[in-house]
């Protein structure tokens, strides 16, 4: 929940919704509305779509930046000292449900990572890669031997990360393509400001949904 003061008025956001609590000089809540035959001191207003919401990457302190991707709604949230800073549309592999086990598989990794470098792609835009497998990749992929998910000779895999699309491929994210190879999959103009506020050691947290 984000939370913003100007002068009298308190907004607490949650989405793209906000709370609106207006206060008098001397700190008390002010009773602006009557609802339902009482009055309130609350309102909800909508703030717009949360997708895209513009932010200078100039005034971002990368040490401060922790990104968040979740599956099930295709989207990238990027959270800036704790609060809220904006969403991206997003794509994965064809098999995005589920936690990838191995090499091949078309899924994109789930559960905490970081980010071990930044830089331009050739094809893709930018690139930022992410440390899978890490240990509790490896853990993930032991247990899937064991319990015969996988064969045993299947590998771990690797150079998973967070890129942009071919040239002119934008609308590749806007019609949902899921086309990675377990990646995920950004447009270029938000992969290249994604770029500019991260860096290596940048925390990313993958999962299914919030």
């Amino acid at each position: 929940m984000l939370i913003l003061f100007t002068a009298s008025v308190c907004f607490a956001q949650t989405g793209n919704k906000a709370i609106v609590e207006t206060y008098d000089s001397q700190g008390n809540k002010v009773k602006k509305e009557r609802r339902n035959g009482k009055l309130v001191t609350t309102r909800t207003i909508s703030l717009g779509p949360v997708i895209d919401r513009p932010f200078n990457p100039d005034t971002i302190d990368k040490n401060h930046v922790v990104i968040q991707v979740y599956k099930k709604y295709d989207r990238v949230y990027i959270y800036y000292k704790g609060k809220f800073l904006s969403a991206f549309h997003c794509v994965f592999g064809k098999n995005k449900m589920g936690q990838k086990y191995r090499e091949g598989d078309k899924r994109t990794p789930e559960g905490w990572f970081s980010i071990t470098d930044v830089r331009k792609h050739g094809k893709w835009e930018y690139f930022l890669g992410i440390d899978y497998p890490n240990a509790e990749s490896r853990k993930n992929h032991i247990m899937a031997k064991s319990k015969g998910y996988i064969l045993q000779d299947a590998r771990i895999g690797g150079s998973v990360g967070i890129h942009g699309v071919w040239k002119n491929g934008d609308m590749a994210i806007k019609n949902k393509f899921h086309w990675t190879d377990g990646c995920v999959s950004l447009s270029n103009k938000n992969v290249a400001l994604l770029a500019r506020i991260c860096k290596p050691g940048t925390r990313v947290y993958i999962g299914w949904e919030k």
